[in-house]
């Protein structure tokens, strides 16, 4: 099953929640008038593919799901602890903000947004970003073992 968002602009895309453990949801799009997106909205849905708004500010939803890739828009300015957690086939994340998000800590010992993520191969991020990015995410990396040097400049062309 696919959903496609609509609203006005400025609309909040869901209650949190609202489609947990729902794994007939395979794919979503979440248009551009989407500002926030109740936290663990999608936590343990069957989402393989979403597309997120050129709106969207804050992603704490995505945990236990089937991503492969997720790409994150300029406009998100926060990520909440383990937002993308056991999403063990996840191999490529592109972050297109020049100043990298704020990471929510783990509350409860070492956590990651990328936690039980450890086949992620690539971190896509804008060139004059790298280090910036490498030291957002550090400690979200060391928790899965994974080197800083998989947070790599966008490569000329890359479509994701």
């Amino acid at each position: 099953m696919s959903l496609l968002f609509g609203g006005s602009t400025g609309t909040g895309a869901t209650s949190q929640g609202a489609f947990q453990s729902c794994v007939s949801l395979t794919s979503i799009i979440i248009p551009d008038s989407v500002i926030n997106i109740g936290g663990r909205a999608f936590w343990m849905s069957g989402l393989s593919s979403v597309a997120l708004g050129n709106s969207v500010q804050s992603i704490d939803t995505f945990a236990s799901c089937n991503l492969s890739s997720v790409v994150i828009p300029a406009s998100v300015t926060s990520i909440g602890d383990l937002a993308f957690a056991n999403n063990i086939n996840l191999t490529t994340v592109t972050f297109n903000s020049v100043d990298p998000p704020a990471i929510t800590p783990y509350r409860y010992g070492a956590g990651s947004i990328f936690y039980q993520c450890s086949n992620i191969t690539h971190i896509y991020v804008p060139a004059t970003s790298v280090d910036a990015y490498r030291g957002a995410l550090s400690e979200s990396l060391y928790v899965i073992g994974q080197s800083l040097d998989i947070i790599q400049p966008i490569p000329e062309g890359y479509v994701p």
